[in-house]
């Protein structure tokens, strides 16, 4: 009786401690998500709606290194990051470099009164933010994807916060590029 007792704990831990992460696991064959947004592939061409409103496509920056912050508003460690993006948008943007954040929202209107009363968003940076729905086909959810060991097993993870580099002639640098609070996101941009 006890050790199930204790077994039945641990699962409860282990279960929300994957779902306050927001990842889900499916098992691997979806490998090819992964493959197919892998470092050194150009990622296709895709539409984003901006908080103004206006349907944008990606190929239409022309920036040559764009970082993108994959997020959305129920994801408590985005929103932690989220300032610290912005400073880096700030500090590190210019001709040649472009800092977007990219919401995975079911809702553009919740998304859209978030940034609004969000008070880490500074104004000057509401062009940065782009919303493109939670479709599980969408290039930025494909993005999401990571492959970790479960239990002996391989598996394939999807969740938020990401960030991607985007190099020249649309090709990833880095799909899985360090978080701004750890310091390292902006040695890598200042590498490029």
């Amino acid at each position: 009786m006890r050790k199930s007792f204790k077994f039945l704990i641990t699962a409860f831990i282990l279960h929300l401690s994957i779902v306050n992460c927001q990842f889900s696991y499916s098992q691997l064959p979806a490998e090819k998500c992964i493959d197919s947004t892998s470092a050194g592939k150009t990622l296709a061409d895709f539409k984003m709606i901006s908080y103004a409103g206006d349907t944008i496509n990606f190929y239409d920056l022309t920036e040559e290194i764009i970082v993108f912050d994959i997020w959305a508003t129920w994801c408590g460690p985005c929103k932690a990051q989220a300032p610290i993006f912005d400073s880096l948008r700030t500090a590190l943007a210019s001709e040649k470099i472009k800092f977007i954040s990219i919401s995975i929202d079911k809702s553009y209107s919740k998304w859209k009164r978030f940034i609004k009363v969000d008070e880490s968003t500074a104004e000057k940076n509401l062009k940065d933010h782009f919303w493109v729905g939670d479709s599980k086909e969408h290039l930025m959810f494909l993005l999401c994807h990571f492959i970790s060991e479960v239990n002996g097993q391989q598996m394939i993870g999807t969740g938020v916060l990401q960030y991607v580099i985007i190099g020249k002639n649309h090709e990833i640098i880095m799909r899985d590029a360090p978080q701004p609070q750890r310091g390292k996101l902006d040695d890598v941009v200042k590498d490029l």
